[in-house]
């Protein structure tokens, strides 16, 4: 697996969305497939609807039905894999086991080093070949993009700083109160 060509993406995600959005919007694959918990269900919607809002496809869902059970995890990593074929990684967000297990499986089916990607929490972008990239000027989501994501709400605000772009900066905190 070659990560100069364009394939889709798996993402793992977890209660927070926003890794597997800014790698998706770094990235850029032709379709992301997003491998998730029943608890976020409604963030994996979500983050499909931005996506698909950045020409980005829809992929398969993988709601893993029992995430602490290894060879259920394993038997639906599986069929997603097989479904998907040539595809990249991005394993920052979701549970421990559940990366873990999608890297190994991803990994034993040809995944190469160079196609598998994580996102610190200082915004450092980290391929498994050792490769890095500082994400502190892209991509860049603006306030209704992270509000949509987050609450599923867009602001009611009238005010003409609503399309500015946030720009993904590990020193960037919002504290909601």
């Amino acid at each position: 697996m070659s990560g100069a060509q364009q394939c889709d993406l798996i993402v793992t995600l977890g209660s927070n969305p926003l890794p597997a959005v800014v790698a998706a919007l770094h990235l850029r694959p032709p379709r992301v497939h997003i491998i998730y918990t029943h608890d976020v269900r409604f963030l994996a919607e979500r983050t499909y609807r931005l996506l698909q809002r950045e020409n980005i496809e829809a992929g398969i869902s993988c709601c893993l039905s029992a995430h602490e059970d290894v060879p259920t995890v394993e038997r639906e990593v599986r069929n997603l894999l097989a479904q998907v074929g040539h595809s990249r990684l991005h394993y920052t967000g979701g549970t421990k086991l559940m990366s873990t297990h999608v890297h190994r499986l991803w990994s034993a089916v040809g995944g190469s080093l160079s196609d598998a990607s994580y996102l610190t929490s200082a915004g450092c972008f980290i391929q498994d070949d050792g490769r890095r990239q500082r994400l502190d000027r892209e991509p860049r989501l603006s306030l209704e993009q992270i509000a949509r994501l987050h609450f599923d709400v867009s602001p009611k605000c009238e005010d003409h700083h609503l399309d500015d772009k946030i720009k993904f900066a590990p020193r960037l905190r919002i504290a909601w109160s």
